[in-house]
């Protein structure tokens, strides 16, 4: 909600495949950051998890 305000104050609307890459980058940051919580360090542990994930 807040970011729609933002955009309407700044009154430019940028592209809007920036604000999809944008999105996507932040949704993507933020997978990453619940695995990490979830199994420590994420990149160590991405073998063992891809295999229990199947």
């Amino acid at each position: 909600m807040q970011q729609r305000a933002n955009r309407r104050r700044k009154g430019s609307l940028p592209p809007l495949a920036v604000l999809k890459r944008k999105a996507k980058v932040k949704i993507h940051a933020r997978l990453l950051n619940t695995v990490d919580a979830l199994h420590g360090d994420w990149r160590k542990n991405y073998r063992s998890n891809a295999r229990r994930a199947g």
